[in-house]
């Protein structure tokens, strides 16, 4: 994965939501926020954050060589 590759904050409460953020420092802040406060009225806190990466970036295998 690169540096520059974005972040999702998924919440997976009464519906399945999701919101992006460029950087993790800025998910983690979000899902403090509503870890705290609640996503909605049936928040059960199960949020989470997952980085995305670019699918045109170019994959390689751990021997080195791309898939």
């Amino acid at each position: 994965m690169h540096d520059e590759d974005p972040f999702a904050l998924v919440s997976y409460c009464r519906a399945i939501t999701v919101s992006l953020h460029a950087t993790a420092e800025a998910a983690e802040a979000q899902k403090g926020f509503i870890d705290d406060l609640a996503c909605g009225g049936a928040c059960c806190r199960n949020h989470h954050i997952i980085r995305l990466a670019d699918p045109h970036a170019r994959m390689t295998s751990s021997k080195g060589g791309a898939r």
